[in-house]
């Protein structure tokens, strides 16, 4: 704990609470539940401020608490889980999952930023009413401290909502807490083919869920944007998030490298597992096959067979009645009920300081990246003003920042290697090959993003130790003095109704990003600057 009693920084061990059934219960019995919320709240605020915790805010009918030391969160956890068990709700004791989860963090404006808040709660959701949950990375730090005669028992690994790498998950146990309970609310439990995602899911905490908001009023939505927005990568954390939702899962297929109408129609059938039926179109068997089925159906890069994803939608919205649809195109699918929801930029800092500019969306993204290839990478004073300004001039688009990111991995120590090496598109460090990524258009457009012009070359010396910005190329097939868009073509229009479309993002300055030449002069940001 930080001197004067504030909140913990640095390496802080995370509790997220979540009371379980809290929707059906506040239907059914609203105003049982204002004072069963309000004894709740109590019973956790008391719990952790015993221990020595933090109480960062709550959370809908949960909780979210911070502390200097894994042992007093399970302390609070284990505390409050006793005491909720004896607090009678509209229809019987409270049920409360909780998750505990250790890591570094960023405290700013009353509020915590970093992955490892992220990773705490999606630990939490993954419990049941009555049980706690533990990560690896505190279950080592506990060693064995714990008191009171708890133990911690090896659940083995999961994967979590956030679809990233599975976490090794142990389960509190100690007198006075539940100690059978259904298998883990995780991503195993349930059917679907949601891809492993090697990074994780940052800054699109309020879009997730205003997305997922849209879902539940639209059966379907329709998420466009520019290319390398990062379209694909929300519609698939949303659809984890949901996952509960659908007995019969979530189901993501990649349209990218789907070439004709048929096509399309074999990938979604390959998708499902659908065999054809006698004298019925592979079309009219996925709608047979999806007429009983409660899922999530995710159509993924719509934007180069638009007609005929809108005409499969229909289709399936028409047939299926607990079939719901999340697609992503540079457009919209044309199809009645649709929800078009357009997907912006990463957010930008809003001020130079060192603190706004380190929590900005777009430089967290920018930071994470960075570290895979130099973890001792870090934004300070020295280069805050540096980062800001590529996160700026990349216009906040993730994909850009990341390739943006990669270069960090190229060393100052070879500058003579480097400047040998022919100019050409900086590869991202993970990209999927090509029939498994986003179609080709999406990244050619931003592939011009992530450069900078011959003078930026001319003006920056290479930088020791993981310089990032001194050591861009120009991109190949750019004209010198040309200007060429990346555009996301508005098609013809379909039974006269305009499509929602997206036709590029504008900087601040209002000129687009078109070109290698809006670029400019920038910088040099180094890892481990002084």
């Amino acid at each position: 704990m930080p001197e004067g009693g504030g909140p913990p920084s640095g390496t802080v061990t995370f509790l997220f609470t979540d009371l379980e059934g809290s929707t059906r219960l506040w239907e059914a019995h609203p105003e049982a539940m204002k004072d069963a919320l309000a004894r709740h709240d109590e019973i956790l605020r008391n719990a952790v401020e015993s221990h020595g915790g933090h109480v960062v805010k709550t959370t809908g009918d949960g909780l979210h608490a911070a502390f200097t030391t894994a042992e007093d969160a399970i302390g609070a956890a284990a505390d409050g889980q006793r005491a909720l068990a004896e607090v009678q709700g509209p229809d019987g004791p409270l049920r409360v999952r909780m998750g505990v989860h250790t890591g570094a963090s960023t405290y700013r404006d009353g509020d915590y930023f970093g992955t490892a808040v992220n990773r705490a709660a999606w630990v939490a959701a993954a419990a049941h009413g009555g049980q706690v949950l533990v990560s690896l990375a505190t279950e080592e730090l506990l060693g064995d401290s714990i008191a009171g005669g708890a133990t911690l028992l090896d659940l083995g690994e999961h994967r979590l909502r956030d679809l990233s790498r599975p976490e090794r998950v142990f389960q509190l146990r100690a007198p006075g807490l539940g100690e059978e309970f259904p298998p883990l609310r995780t991503l195993d439990a349930y059917a679907g083919n949601l891809p492993l995602q090697l990074t994780s899911f940052i800054g699109r905490d309020e879009e997730l869920d205003r997305v997922a908001k849209a879902l539940d009023e639209a059966r379907l939505v329709t998420l466009i944007g520019v290319g390398g927005v990062g379209k694909t990568r929300l519609a698939t954390q949303v659809a984890a998030e949901m996952l509960p939702r659908f007995p019969d899962g979530a189901w993501l297929c990649e349209l990218a490298a789907a070439s004709d109408p048929e096509a399309l129609v074999q990938v979604v059938a390959a998708t499902l597992g659908v065999q054809p039926h006698p004298n019925v179109s592979l079309k009219g068997s996925i709608v047979e096959f999806l007429r009983a089925k409660q899922l999530l159906l995710v159509l993924d890069n719509c934007e180069h067979l638009l007609d005929d994803a809108g005409l499969l939608a229909e289709a399936v919205l028409h047939e299926c009645r607990n079939v719901r649809i999340l697609a992503t195109s540079r457009e919209g699918l044309a199809v009645e009920g649709e929800q078009v929801w357009p997907l912006r930029s990463l957010r930008m800092p809003k001020t130079a300081s060192v603190d706004d500019v380190a929590t900005s969306a777009a430089v967290r993204l920018f930071v994470e990246r960075a570290q895979a290839a130099v973890p001792e990478f870090v934004v300070d004073a020295a280069n805050a003003g540096a980062v800001a300004e590529i996160c700026k001039r990349l216009d906040g688009i993730p994909l850009a920042i990341e390739l943006a990111a990669a270069r960090v991995a190229r060393r100052g120590d070879e500058p003579d290697r480097d400047r040998r090496t022919p100019r050409r598109a900086v590869p991202s460090p993970h990209r999927r090959p090509p029939d498994r990524g986003r179609a080709a258009p999406d990244l050619a457009g931003h592939r011009r993003l992530v450069v900078l012009a011959a003078r930026t070359e001319r003006t920056t010396r290479v930088r020791p130790a993981g310089c990032v910005f001194g050591q861009f190329r120009h991109f190949g097939s750019l004209r010198r003095g040309g200007r060429r868009r990346d555009r996301a073509v508005g098609r013809a229009r379909r039974d006269g109704e305009p499509r929602g479309q997206v036709h590029g993002q504008r900087r601040q300055d209002g000129r687009r990003h078109d070109s290698v030449h809006d670029v400019g002069d920038a910088p040099a940001v180094c890892a481990g600057a002084a």
